[in-house]
């Protein structure tokens, strides 16, 4: 698993969501993901059709904790990659978030 800076997002944007941004490559698509504080890791998965942004007053709001709040956006929304309407299936997303958990504790250092 490739993990790289996400130059996508406005600047305006970016102001909003002072949070550390990077993709994870889950098998041929990128995953954005925002990450704050530091800790054990906690996840919180949007639903549909939504994308991390959603969690923006929570993560806000929390911090003085001691986790490290992990937010990625689903692949083919938010600041990930977009899919066609085909390449939308329970399996393939099950497979871009198992590609995405596996690897988390490596990459994160927890």
């Amino acid at each position: 698993m490739k993990t790289s800076s996400n130059n996508k997002i406005p600047d305006w944007l970016l102001r909003q969501l002072p949070y550390n941004h990077f993709n994870i490559d889950v098998g041929k698509k990128n995953m954005h993901v925002m990450d704050k504080g530091s800790g054990k890791p906690i996840v919180l998965i949007h639903g549909n059709p939504m994308w991390g942004y959603l969690y923006k007053k929570v993560l806000d709001q929390l911090d003085n904790t001691s986790a490290r709040l992990i937010v990625p956006d689903l692949i083919g929304f938010g600041f990930s990659d977009k899919i066609k309407i085909g390449e939308h299936s329970l399996e393939a997303h099950t497979e871009w978030m198992s590609n995405f958990l596996k690897p988390l504790k490596r990459i994160l250092s927890v």
